[in-house]
């Protein structure tokens, strides 16, 4: 039973505790999430009850409330949290897209209902497992969840106009060839951000009357390449530059009528060969990893389930469409696992034509997956490591770390790693009995999303630091005892790395960036995606057959020129045995290019 104070002295004590109670949140609120990075809270409500609900915008790729850990849909996501009348985190929530989310109001009833009201720019908004798909530029949508958080209403209000967009408007890319130039114009500043492969992105908020002029000689001559008397950010523009590429062009863009308002790029290069080509496909949700099967399957998971291929790319088919999934491991072409939003699990036995959903009691998010054998497999979700025998019909759960998990790899049943926030590193050789810190040098290498081992021996990570700024690849060449710092020249996140074999690998993260090596990352090179949105996964299964996915529902596949000079096969190992008589040859290559067939020759 509630009882609520009449008296004026009551009323006095009343107000006082809550004061205190008020005070006693803030404090919690801001020790929760103020080392999480770039967030502001706008608003803090309390029902009869005494729970007190938080509410605002982030634009890091995490926030934390206690156990619950948002992870951001794509530039600025709305969170949403309540508090107990003890200062406990209840539930915490994010609603995000691609683009750009607002909160501009909030209410809380007297059962604990929460309505807000809210802005976006995105396609897709993601509101817990639910989707507001916008097929406009901008809208004022509405939103109401109950006291558990859970949402049973969601709903869009109305079109925001052109002109109220006008400052966060996107350009088209119409094309990316060998002699074209796109331009896209985002959120409103004077800052260039400078893509690759004939892809330059830009802001120009003091630009009415535009002029283009490209330069490829460091800025020593300049060629105009468009004008116009009136910007309109409604418009396609696809630019022609010269047919030679060049690794030090330029763009400037001024007002056309007044010069003294201009902004000259970085350098970039426009390159006669692009590795990545965009698939059209009809799902616009968040696509999250990219796994192959077998070399002719490729499937994807995202937040509205999977979707497979059998043709490169070329056709996609959908299944378990409604649920959020983060992961999935094939054991063979017929026996496979997903996983992803709170606690969620499937099994396939035949090739993924059905799934079957495993019960388990936990209810957080299952990162990654990872079986040995059909009966041995692991998952990784919060700050624990799951363990099965039976093929995931039970689990035994372990605590090795405090830190938030983001990834896991496994080489065999016994040898593994885990990996996340704060730069962890841990190893275990016993399948998980036991795990051991790996060191990185006393640096904290910030979140780390992405690991990927060729042996016992060689193996990557990536993701984004702290005390080394933006985007990270590192390596361990002695099974993770050291691990070094291979490239930090990127200044956001990098969400996955890749290698097929101990040369060749691939990186991608934020805006589109996409990197490959050819030297086992000594050295690192941009490529070209195609795209700016941003890429959570890559996977190449052959120098013909590689994938990459990530936000609204943006899928590459890799186009590699085979025409260029690279070697028809490449061989990871090759050993000779002598049998009486006899020798016998065994090799094992990395990569075949149009390879044919092999020829013997014997000389005496």
């Amino acid at each position: 039973m509630t009882s609520i104070a009449t008296s004026s002295n009551h009323r006095e004590i009343l107000k006082t505790h809550n004061l205190f109670l008020f005070i006693l949140i803030v404090i919690t609120f801001k020790m929760s999430v103020f080392a999480q990075g770039d967030y502001f809270g706008n608003i803090i409500l309390s029902d009869s009850l005494g729970n007190t609900y938080v509410a605002g915008n982030f634009t890091k790729p995490t926030l934390t409330f206690g156990n619950y850990v948002l992870k951001n849909f794509g530039q600025s996501d709305i969170f949403l949290a309540k508090y107990n009348s003890n200062g406990k985190i209840v539930w915490a929530k994010n609603i995000g897209g691609s683009n750009d989310e607002k909160i501009d109001s909030m209410n809380v009833d007297y059962s604990g209902n929460v309505s807000i009201s809210a802005s976006s720019n995105s396609r897709t908004i993601n509101i817990d497992n639910q989707q507001l798909n916008n097929s406009n530029q901008g809208i004022l949508f509405n939103t109401e969840l109950n006291s558990n958080g859970k949402v049973f209403s969601a709903k869009i209000e109305k079109l925001i106009t052109n002109e109220t967009l006008k400052s966060n408007n996107y350009l088209s890319k119409v094309s990316d060839n060998d002699t074209s130039l796109s331009l896209i114009s985002p959120l409103a500043g004077d800052n260039w951000k400078v893509g690759t492969k004939g892809i330059v992105k830009w802001n120009s908020q003091n630009v009415n009357s535009l002029l283009i002029e490209l330069s490829t000689d460091n800025g020593s001559t300049w060629e105009k390449i468009y004008n116009t008397g009136s910007f309109n950010f409604s418009n396609q523009y696809q630019l022609i530059v010269p047919n030679t590429p060049s690794d030090s062009c330029l763009i400037r863009i001024s007002d056309y009528y007044n010069s003294d308002i201009s902004d000259t790029s970085g350098l970039f290069s426009i390159s006669g060969h692009l590795y990545w080509e965009i698939q059209q496909n009809g799902y616009n949700s968040v696509l999250r990893n990219v796994y192959y099967s077998e070399p002719s399957t490729c499937w994807v998971v995202g937040f509205n389930g999977l979707i497979k291929t059998t043709d490169k790319g070329s056709s996609w088919t959908s299944k378990l469409e409604g649920y959020g999934l983060l992961d999935i491991y094939f054991l063979d072409g017929s026996i496979g696992w997903t996983v992803g939003l709170n606690g969620t699990i499937f099994r396939t036995t035949n090739g993924g034509n059905d799934w079957t959903q495993l019960d388990n009691d936990f209810n957080f998010h299952f990162e990654k997956v990872y079986f040995a054998d059909e009966n041995n497999g692991y998952v990784i979700g919060k700050n624990y490591f799951l363990k099965t025998t039976d093929s995931g019909v039970s689990w035994i759960s372990d605590q090795p770390t405090d830190h938030i998990l983001q990834t896991m790899f496994f080489i065999n049943k016994d040898t593994g790693w885990i990996a996340g926030n704060e730069g962890v590193i841990l190893k275990t050789t016993d399948a998980g009995s036991t795990w051991v810190y790996q060191q990185t040098n006393g640096t904290d290498y910030g979140t780390l999303t992405s690991l990927c081992f060729i042996d016992e021996n060689t193996g990557w990570a990536s993701g984004s630091g702290l005390d080394v700024n933006g985007g990270v690849i590192l390596k361990t060449m002695d099974g993770g005892s050291n691990w070094s710092l291979q490239y930090n020249s990127y200044n956001r996140f990098i969400y996955s790395v890749f290698f097929s074999n101990s040369s060749s690998g691939w990186a991608v993260g934020d805006e589109g960036k996409m990197f490959s090596t050819h030297n086992g990352g000594s050295d690192w090179e941009l490529q070209g995606s195609g795209t700016f949105a941003d890429l959570y996964a890559v996977n190449i299964e052959s120098l013909q057959n590689g994938m990459s996915v990530g936000n609204d529902g943006t899928i590459l596949k890799y186009i590699k020129d085979l025409n260029s000079a690279v070697l028809p096969v490449e061989l990871a190992s090759f050993s000779v045995i002598t049998k009486g008589n006899d020798i016998e040859l065994n090799w094992l290559t990395a990569t075949e290019v149009n390879n044919k067939g092999f020829e013997i020759e014997r000389k005496t």
